[in-house]
């Protein structure tokens, strides 16, 4: 369908026959044309209604495109609806020369000539893929000039605004309305959200590198969110009926956002993550999107992080739309020759990669990572490092962060080390291709990484070989920090910090050196301070956890009773963002640790009192470990409750904890 332009005279053309039906179908008291210019009149607080724009409109001339916009407004309807079309024209002209039809000059199709793979660590690893476009202000038939329409041009205080631009590759913006309508016609939504529009669309013809891009694409954006006070702006690429969903929020560090699909919550990027959706006429958008919306939301006043979590609450989860996004790119994928065209196959094979990653994350499944590293692999096996290094290493990044994940699932504790050994050298191909000044994100990503899986392998070795492996992965790791500022990527900065605090406290455990630990205990109050315990729940109560932690293991080495108190002060913190309900595994965690931590500081003073603290805070957590299922935190807390109660308090000397 195309819309209709004057050709002489600039502007847009209504449809008579629409306008009719959508003013007699509105909530006027008078359906005639001068009710419908004095309501607009009403509304934009004019001193004159605009009879005459009206009647240039019923009478089908040109007009201005906002036109059309306010009216539409008035009327509730979509302002695309009411545009003629060349149909239209045809049935009242006939086959006439007057509007005659142009085929299209080029594939209206976005050509994905950018992609980029990056990678997310915490104390798990996270990958995540995409494709980046750039965006400009673009003028199509019916423009905006303003960059923003929408039912008010600010977002008020105790709602969330979401802005819709135009798609690359979607000619009448067809996905744009559709999206909007999906969001703004939800009555369950209605006083929690304001849907606005943007002019803004995004063109991959200028030829700017990665960083370049993504600077120039937060940029704009950000602009568009502050002016308007809105918390996300959406973007894309259609590809006939398939859409590519971006996301840009106004959080200060775009590294990090937390997905929750199937009630387990998942890590991804957001200048970097894809949602793949399918548009049809006849099907609306899954529910789930807007599940997702709410979940990448960054609101930043306490009345709208209520209102996230309450919208959050209160729509249902699911993974289908990434069953259904894995099947679409499979389809697409056979479609495409790695020779003919090597760089789409490289960007849908590696989505497929990240894809499988994601859904084995949800379904806690081996069979959708070995997916997903077939994917990688054979992405990988149509590539030479030689002819594309940055892309070569990327892949072997996110490669080596799936096997991470499939140790998990090894069934012998060889298998888990050759696993993991394998992913250790995939990481050390990788060595070298980024740097500091070609490429930062991916350069710390890489130590970041290769960090955590060397923290993996000294987990499950001994002797001097573990020492070895955690030096080494303490040194990666703070190579990473070089390029993180924990103003401008405080959530990636103190996930940094944290995952230093933890390799710390794991080599002190072996080698009982007090001073490393004090500097543990520096690296994870530093990621205490960053993150924020109602913004950053969970990242929060694992870092104050870990804090207590090492005050716990430093108390031991010192064996100083203050110590241990401020250790069971900290775990006590923890359990502000780790509370029962809605953490009720982190919070049993923190339990067995103050069960741990009465039964030592009961032997060291010598003080039977304190060992009905340790049994209750024992019994509490494995009750909970119990009820969930956890195996093996389980039969730790009743090989510790066995001990605790099996104690002489006569004979203090003679007790033992869990070791």
């Amino acid at each position: 369908m195309k819309l209709l332009v004057g050709k002489k005279n600039r502007g847009v053309i209504g449809s008579r026959t629409k306008l009719e039906a959508a003013l007699a179908a509105s909530d006027l008291p008078k359906k005639t044309q001068t009710a419908l210019a004095e309501a607009i009149a009403d509304y934009e607080a004019l001193d004159a209604a605009p009879k005459d724009l009206v009647s240039k409109l019923f009478r089908e001339l040109p007009v201005d495109p906002q036109t059309i916009e306010r009216v539409a407004r008035i009327l509730k309807v979509d302002a695309f609806s009411l545009y003629r079309t060349e149909d239209e024209q045809e049935l009242l002209f006939g086959n006439g020369n007057q509007h005659s039809r142009h085929p299209p000059t080029q594939d209206p199709s976005p050509k994905l000539k950018k992609y980029a793979l990056l990678i997310v660590f915490g104390l798990t690893l996270f990958v995540t893929f995409g494709i980046i476009e750039i965006y400009k202000p673009f003028i199509p038939v019916n423009s905006c000039p303003d960059g923003l329409v929408g039912s008010g041009l600010t977002t008020p205080e105790k709602s969330l605004g979401i802005i819709i631009s135009r798609f690359a590759g979607d000619e009448h913006n067809e996905a744009q309305i559709m999206l909007a309508r999906f969001f703004a016609m939800d009555e369950k939504l209605a006083n929690s959200i304001e849907v606005f529009t943007s002019c803004r669309r995004f063109d991959n013809s200028l030829g700017m590198s990665f960083k370049d891009t993504l600077q120039r694409d937060r940029k704009n954006a950000l602009r568009d969110l502050e002016a308007i006070d809105a918390q996300i702006f959406v973007w894309g690429e259609r590809y006939k009926n398939r859409l590519n969903l971006h996301f840009i929020t106004r959080r200060n560090d775009e590294d990090v956002m937390t997905l929750r699909l199937e009630d387990k919550l998942v890590k991804a990027k957001e200048n970097s993550f894809t949602l793949p959706v399918n548009m049809t006429a006849d099907r609306p958008f899954p529910t789930s999107l807007k599940q997702i919306i709410f979940d990448i939301i960054y609101p930043e006043t306490k009345d709208r992080i209520s209102l996230k979590n309450k919208m959050t609450n209160s729509l249902h989860s699911s993974s289908n739309w990434l069953k259904e996004a894995i099947a679409s790119g499979q389809n697409l994928l056979r479609t495409i020759s790695p020779e003919k065209n090597p760089d789409l196959y490289v960007v849908t094979g590696g989505q497929l990669c990240y894809q499988y990653r994601l859904l084995g994350d949800v379904d806690n499944n081996d069979k959708q990572f070995e997916q997903a590293e077939n994917f990688c692999r054979q992405v990988i096996s149509h590539m030479s490092k030689k002819d594309d290094p940055y892309a070569w290493g990327v892949l072997h990044l996110n490669l080596a962060s799936v096997m991470v994940r499939r140790h998990i699932f090894a069934k012998t504790a060889a298998e888990r080390f050759n696993i993991l050994d394998s992913a250790r050298k995939t990481f050390e191909k990788v060595e070298g291709i980024f740097t500091p000044d070609n490429s930062p994100a991916n350069f710390s990503a890489f130590h970041q990484n290769y960090g955590g899986v060397l923290l993996r392998l000294a987990e499950i070795t001994s002797g001097k070989k573990s020492i070895n492996y955690l030096q080494k992965a303490i040194t990666s790791t703070k190579a990473s920090l070089q390029i993180l500022s924990p103003d401008k990527q405080p959530y990636r900065y103190a996930q940094t910090r944290q995952n230093l605090c933890v390799m710390k406290y794991r080599y002190a455990e072996k080698t009982r050196e007090a001073d490393i630990l004090e500097g543990g205990i520096e690296d994870c109050q530093a990621a205490v301070d960053l993150l924020s315990p109602t913004k950053e729940a969970q990242a929060w109560g694992m870092a104050q956890n870990n804090l207590a932690a090492i005050y716990a293991t430093l108390a031991d080495i010192k064996k100083d009773p203050a110590i241990f108190q401020q250790a069971l002060e900290e775990f006590s913190t923890a359990q502000q963002a780790y509370t029962y309900k809605d953490f009720p595994a982190n919070w049993a965690e923190v339990e067995i640790n103050k069960s741990e931590l009465y039964c030592r500081l009961s032997i060291l003073t010598q003080n039977p009192d304190l060992l009905p603290q340790s049994i209750t805070h024992g019994e509490a957590a494995l009750r909970i470990f119990t009820e969930k299922g956890i195996k093996r935190y389980a039969e730790y807390a009743e090989i510790l409750l066995e001990k605790v109660r099996s104690c002489d308090p006569s004979n203090m000397n003679t007790c033992k904890c869990s070791d």
